[in-house]
């Protein structure tokens, strides 16, 4: 005989079924129950709590997208009511948290997507942390493409080394429309470096990609950049290219004009 067989055949354990539980046995299955229906009733709070959480996030970037404008090939938000999302969700801080977990919420609409990642920009430092999530739809070849330009000038308006760090990367990438949104997003940018990286891009052997990076270098470029804008000028095969870098020469020399001027 087993130990098992002996043991179920103990009058202990065969007459279980039949004797009444004592009054101490009838208050620890009820605490049990009781413990058991607070467990559920905490969980489905939890719940309750993230769903709403998550549909205010959902109506934040729903009401910034209904803004949306273009211009080109440019897109557009309301400034103004991205802000106010931002605010509605507690603050640039907190609706950094809230804006990466509707990036990855598969419920979430993927076209809204890229509105939520602009978001992410107009929280600026604040959404510093965000940026290695950021770099991955950058470089991710199967992200939207207004995803991509999203998180380009998202990181440019984060900013910091390790933003910079992404974008100087991006600028090297084989995807012209990367290339294009990382020198936008350097040229919003005020870090060291950002200069030199603009100047590497006068070279690239697509005309639009030099063209964006001399207008951009009009915006952020010093004196150091009118050599550059000057051989783009008079030898560059592409017209709209040697416009873009004759505009850019004109705004260094004037802006550093008005520095010098204001010295004196």
């Amino acid at each position: 005989m087993s130990v098992l067989e002996r043991t179920l055949r103990h009058p202990r354990y065969r007459d279980h079924g039949k004797r009444q539980l004592t009054a101490h046995e009838r208050t620890a299955i009820r605490a049990g129950f009781i413990v058991a229906a607070g467990m559920l009733v905490t969980v489905a709070a939890v719940i309750l709590y993230h769903e709403q959480r998550r549909l205010e996030t959902c109506d934040a970037v729903e009401r910034c997208a209904a803004t949306r404008s273009e211009f080109g090939d440019e897109v557009f938000l309301d400034k103004a009511t991205v802000l106010a999302g931002i605010d509605a969700l507690g603050g640039p801080e907190k609706a950094s948290h809230r804006l990466l977990g509707y990036l990855r919420d598969c419920r979430s609409q993927a076209r809204y997507r890229w509105v939520a990642v602009a978001m992410l920009g107009r929280c600026h430092r604040e959404a510093a942390w965000v940026v290695p999530q950021l770099r991955q739809i950058l470089f991710n070849a199967r992200a939207d493409k207004l995803e991509r330009g999203a998180a380009a000038l998202a990181a440019g308006r984060i900013g910091g080394p390790e933003a910079l760090e992404c974008l100087m990367l991006a600028v090297r990438n084989r995807d012209i429309y990367v290339r294009e949104y990382a020198i936008k997003a350097l040229s919003r940018m005020n870090e060291p470096g950002v200069e030199d990286v603009l100047l590497l891009a006068c070279a690239d052997p697509d005309y639009w990609i030099r063209l964006v990076a001399a207008s951009a270098l009009g915006r952020v470029g010093t004196m150091r950049s009118l050599e550059m804008l000057e051989d783009l000028n008079r030898y560059d095969t592409s017209r709209l290219v040697r416009a873009a870098a004759y505009e850019a020469h004109g705004k260094i020399v004037g802006r550093c004009s008005k520095t010098l001027a204001g010295k004196d």
